[in-house]
């Protein structure tokens, strides 16, 4: 459980001084429906699923915030019951390979509803490195520190007018 923190403190730490970039929403529909587009959304997806550790900053901008237009988007369904249940059964020597692997099983669920959640995403690279999966370890990491940056990106989160833009309520508390 330390290791989870710990990795979401380095995270946080690594992306707090960017440039402001405020999501604009007709943009972001814009190029993320047009087929022709570099942003083009069914392709950003399927880059991200496969674990494409070569989306840029643009791309996860125009990924994340285009989720909002995909037809599995739905924010106020709660799924991450099973991951904080097995969360919480875990021991202060840290998760077992077969509780590893049951953390994993029910945060890539997960996935398939919040597949930006920060929190989930960094349990995901804990239960790998428990698992000794150091590729996909590295994979939900640097997904993890992106989608941080990317909410990051979008407002100081110091001032009402300048808020941080996320999809979901959870992922204000990462």
């Amino acid at each position: 459980l330390c290791v989870i923190v710990l990795a979401f403190v380095v995270g946080f730490g690594s992306a707090v001084a960017q440039e402001v970039r405020v999501p604009d929403e007709e943009d972001v529909l814009a190029k993320t429906l047009n087929q022709n587009s570099e942003f083009y959304y069914p392709e950003l997806m399927m880059r991200y699923v496969v674990g494409d550790t070569t989306l840029t900053a643009t791309d996860y901008h125009y990924l994340y915030y285009g989720y909002a237009y995909d037809v599995n988007y739905r924010p106020l369904d709660n799924v991450t019951d099973e991951v904080l249940e097995l969360l919480a059964g875990l021991g202060t020597e840290g998760a077992t390979r077969q509780q590893a692997q049951m953390l994993l099983e029910a945060a890539k669920d997960v996935m398939l509803v919040d597949p930006f959640s920060p929190s989930n995403i960094n349990v995901m690279t804990y239960a790998y490195g428990v698992l000794g999966d150091a590729e996909q370890e590295r994979v939900s990491a640097d997904r993890f520190r992106k989608i941080l940056a990317t909410i990051e990106s979008s407002g100081t989160g110091l001032r009402e007018n300048s808020p941080m833009h996320v999809l979901r309520h959870e992922h204000v508390n990462d």
